[in-house]
């Protein structure tokens, strides 16, 4: 399969909104082929992944890099994914 970019939530921990925003503005100043996924768990077994329509990106490291700088470094990985 693919590799796609994820970022991932626990529940009570996701961004706010202007951190968001902030995610969406990287990720759409990288522009490429690789999906983004947000995996969000409840921390007691249930995950959800949800994938972006709009946002596709180009997998470089100042991608990467300028992403785990606003959150926190686990929380950004590459995945394999899914062809749909």
């Amino acid at each position: 399969g693919a590799i796609g970019l994820t970022i991932r939530w626990r529940s009570g921990t996701g961004p706010d909104r202007d951190t968001a925003r902030s995610i969406a503005a990287i990720c759409a100043s990288h522009p490429g082929p690789a999906p983004v996924l947000v995996e969000w768990t409840d921390g007691n077994g249930t995950t959800a992944t949800l994938r972006a329509r709009h946002l596709r990106v180009e997998l470089h490291e100042d991608l990467l890099t300028a992403l785990r700088d606003l959150t926190d470094a686990d929380q950004v990985t590459l995945s394999k994914v899914r062809q749909t």
